[in-house]
């Protein structure tokens, strides 16, 4: 009997034929899978073990209670773990387990889990970000610290039997605020005031997935001098490269030489560097600020502003009054504003007069770009 056609054949190949090109398009489709599912484990619990793995931290208000244990139906393999309270009384307890994880420079971080409730009693999450609470059935999480939660997932309403969960945490991230850091936090809670199977939550299967957030950091002096010897820029990288990378380095305008269109950093590296400097010019510059930014696929960009300062003489400025003037003869040419060389940027000029009531003057003067005087 021929293998199943999933490559679209026509069956009216020969069996060789058609079992030579299954074979070749399988082998297609699973290398196709393979490069598909890109994303690195970071935690696995099956709870197999019978111990928390490192990185689970166990919380308990009054009679609450977090344990792995083989009753109630695993969903795979021998053991789960339940949330619940101690007793069956009127007192109401959370029964919490938070995972800490290392999401510095991850993305599109991915928790999945099954749950299942035992008997479990809705109690809803608060709504938006919150602190302090704990009287909730579902999933949070944290990126200050375990200062500031906010809901990603509820099991207020878990179903009694197994249940898959998939969720995207970036999305929840930006609701919160902030980013992924060294202590990210993602915490489990269960509040009720029975044990299991009368109140409780049941979790297996919990893992986590993520991919890398490379960045590429420009690192230059914030500030240069025309004609000043040349300065070293870097592009920094946060995690070290499996294959060479090329980014492009745009400058917002002119007045900056060296500055490389692309460059690249070779597999391995971390970082490269170039040499940049001033462009030397005979005008007369006021300091003005150049933006660099550096892109490539896939690659999260900071760039850099730098400040210019001109290395010219600023040219003498003389403003010609008359000698005198009579009470209400106003001339709008009675005055003169000009400068040694022209400048390379319009210039606005503040006047003032003293005593401030004798002489009426505009508040500023603007001399355009290129021109002597005004006006």
């Amino acid at each position: 009997m021929l293998e199943k056609n999933t490559c679209g054949l026509s069956p009216q190949l020969s069996y060789t034929v058609m079992k030579v090109v299954i074979f070749f398009c399988s082998v297609l489709m699973a290398l196709a899978s393979a490069q598909a599912v890109s994303a690195d484990i970071l935690f696995q619990d099956g709870f197999e073990s019978g111990t928390l793995r490192q990185g689970w931290v166990p919380t308990i208000t009054n009679q609450g209670r977090v344990e792995i244990s083989s009753n109630n139906g695993p969903a795979t393999g021998t053991a789960h773990l339940v949330l619940d309270d101690h007793f069956s009384d009127t007192t109401f307890s959370s029964a919490q387990i938070t995972l800490l994880l290392d999401l510095t420079n991850k993305k599109n971080v991915i928790l999945s889990f099954k749950s299942k409730s035992l008997g479990n009693e809705p109690h809803s999450f608060p709504n938006g970000n919150f602190t302090g609470a704990r009287n909730y059935d579902g999933v949070a999480i944290s990126a200050d610290g375990g200062t500031t939660w906010r809901g990603v997932e509820s099991l207020a309403n878990a179903s009694p039997s197994w249940r898959d969960h998939t969720i995207l945490l970036d999305t929840a991230l930006a609701s919160l605020g902030g980013s992924y850091r060294s202590d990210f936090r993602i915490r489990f809670s269960q509040y009720d005031n029975a044990p299991a199977p009368l109140d409780g939550i049941a979790i297996d299967d919990v893992s986590v997935t993520a991919d890398e957030n490379q960045v590429a950091i420009l690192e230059m002096p914030s500030a240069i001098t025309e004609g000043a010897a040349p300065q070293t820029g870097y592009v920094f990288l946060a995690l070290p490269l499996v294959n060479e990378l090329t980014l492009t380095l745009t400058i917002s305008a002119a007045g900056l030489t060296g500055i490389p269109g692309l460059i690249d950093i070779p597999a391995g590296e971390t970082f490269a560097s170039f040499e940049f400097s001033a462009t030397d010019d005979i005008l007369v510059n006021l300091p003005r600020g150049i933006t660099i930014t550096v892109t490539a696929p896939g690659v999260l960009g900071v760039g850099r502003s730098v400040n210019i300062l001109a290395n010219e003489i600023a040219p003498a400025v003389t403003l010609v009054l008359p000698a005198a003037v009579t009470e209400g003869n106003l001339s709008a040419s009675s005055a003169t504003l000009s400068v040694a060389s022209p400048l390379a940027v319009p210039v606005v000029f503040t006047l003032t007069s003293s005593p401030l009531s004798q002489i009426i003057l505009p508040n500023s003067v603007t001399l355009p770009a290129g021109q002597l005087q005004m006006p």
